[in-house]
């Protein structure tokens, strides 16, 4: 993934119109950091989270809506997570991901008491990702649960493995 194609992407999570604007990368962020260096360029342009524990959330009035949205992708541009955790899963990380999901995250959210079935193959779980680069979760396993019980299920049982088994660091 290039560095235009961050931006192009960046620019429409955001669902912003038009071509991306071109922003000067300050910095790349580790998974760990970003949320703290994302609260940070915010506040300096007006924007201050409200911040609980690990969790970041942002009451922005609706008047501001446009220009929040327009300074999240700036410092998101600016402060990016590693380029490495932008480029696609190669077989050998999706092969640790389905590893994990089976030895770690499923056994865990039974032990929430969420039963998980229908678990793909290994080699259907690559194809799927290698086709559409979205992969089986649990969750599309097992009763529906709110968004709320998800966030808490995942801080528990989280559907990857460390960055440093998955990136090799």
């Amino acid at each position: 993934m290039t560095w235009e194609d961050v931006l192009q992407l960046l620019w429409e999570e955001r669902g912003l119109e038009g071509p991306p604007e071109q922003i000067d990368l300050i910095r790349e962020v580790s998974d760990a950091e970003y949320m703290p260096v994302q609260a940070e360029c915010l506040t300096a342009v007006g924007f201050p989270p409200q911040v609980s524990g690990d969790s970041y959330t942002w009451q922005v009035p609706a008047a501001q809506s446009d220009a929040f949205t327009l300074a999240d992708y700036r410092c998101a541009a600016q402060y990016p997570r590693l380029l490495a955790y932008s480029q696609p899963y190669t077989d050998e990380q999706m092969t640790l991901i389905y590893t994990w999901v089976a030895d770690q995250t499923v056994p865990c959210y039974a032990g929430q008491g969420h039963h998980v079935s229908g678990m793909p193959t290994l080699e259907s779980f690559l194809e799927h990702y290698r086709t559409t680069q979205t992969w089986w979760l649990p969750q599309d396993g097992m009763d529906p649960i709110t968004f709320e019980e998800q966030e808490a299920l995942e801080l528990v049982c989280p559907r990857l493995p460390p960055q440093e088994v998955l990136y090799g660091e």
